[in-house]
């Protein structure tokens, strides 16, 4: 395997070109959300669940309640300083009032990896493409599922290659506990974020044009001038579109690109791509604590 160099480590397992334009990935994406086959990855969780909703905000509320207020975002990122993602907020709110088809993840966590996860403290960044589009699945981290529901076919495969790389092929007993829900990631540094933030039930990639592409480039710009190095682990090529915001600095981060998770392409380049045990290894030489996947 090949490291360029540059002023940042830069990896590429599947050997495809960073440069080049995302391409759609709808079939990919649709088969994110299918319910795993694969029990023996988790505990045994209920197959069914009830989704309650909440009355939505109204504009004056987006306004007056700021999911990010307090926090280190609206301190080191423009884009939220300025207030421009309450305007995406209220876009999406206003969506939701406007059609009878319902929106993922709920209102009150679109900003929900922003919030369990201060710009301090980010150590690794994985990118996601949008939510999961099936019902209670998802709740604003990228792959991640609350606890109780099965864990997407991606997500599995995510578990199978964290299993060989770094558990020795011996599921560690304390996933039990938190199955497919990965806050625990996010709550050691792990930035979860989704390219796209919202999904209309059902039909992956429509919230696409809505704007959080713009807001996403935005956050990691800033992460890509910190001083900190951060490890970005880029799966597809929605993902790989941002990696020259953190190439075009001399602050040492680590890029790792592979294939995406979703069983349609976990073949040709995530699996045995080494990812968890590469980013372990990274931080250990740093004197940074190793992640617990």
């Amino acid at each position: 395997m090949k490291q360029l160099l540059l002023p940042f480590v830069m990896t590429d397992h599947n050997k495809e070109s960073i440069s080049s334009p995302p391409k759609k990935e709808t079939g990919v994406q649709q088969s994110l959300h299918s319910p795993s086959p694969e029990p023996s990855l988790l505990s045994a969780v209920p197959t069914e669940t009830s989704v309650q909703t909440k009355p939505l905000p109204t504009s004056a509320a987006l306004r007056a309640e700021d999911p990010l207020a307090g926090t280190s975002w609206l301190k080191n990122v423009p884009y939220f300083a300025q207030g421009k993602h309450l305007a995406l907020l209220e876009k999406v709110a206003q969506r939701r009032r406007s059609q009878q088809q319902p929106i993922y993840p709920a209102q009150e966590n679109l900003l929900r990896a922003y919030r369990c996860t201060p710009f301090d403290d980010v150590r690794v960044i994985i990118l996601g493409q949008d939510p999961y589009h099936g019902p209670g699945q998802a709740h604003g981290l990228c792959f991640s599922v609350p606890k109780g529901i099965p864990a997407p076919r991606s997500l599995c495969n995510i578990f199978g290659e964290i299993v060989r790389d770094v558990y020795s092929g011996v599921r560690p007993d304390f996933w039990k506990d938190a199955g497919g829900d990965l806050t625990r990631w996010a709550q050691q540094g792990v930035l979860l974020l989704n390219v796209v933030g919202s999904v209309d039930a059902g039909a992956a990639g429509s919230h696409a044009s809505m704007g959080w592409e713009e807001l996403t480039r935005a956050a990691l710009t800033a992460l890509g001038q910190r001083q900190h190095p951060i490890a970005v682990l880029m799966w597809g090529n929605w993902a790989r579109q941002f990696a020259p915001l953190f190439g075009n600095t001399s602050n040492g981060h680590l890029l790792l690109f592979a294939a995406h998770p979703s069983p349609l392409s976990a073949s040709k380049g995530f699996f045995g791509c080494q990812h968890f045990s590469r980013v372990n290894a990274w931080l250990q030489g740093r004197g940074e604590k190793e992640i617990a996947w």
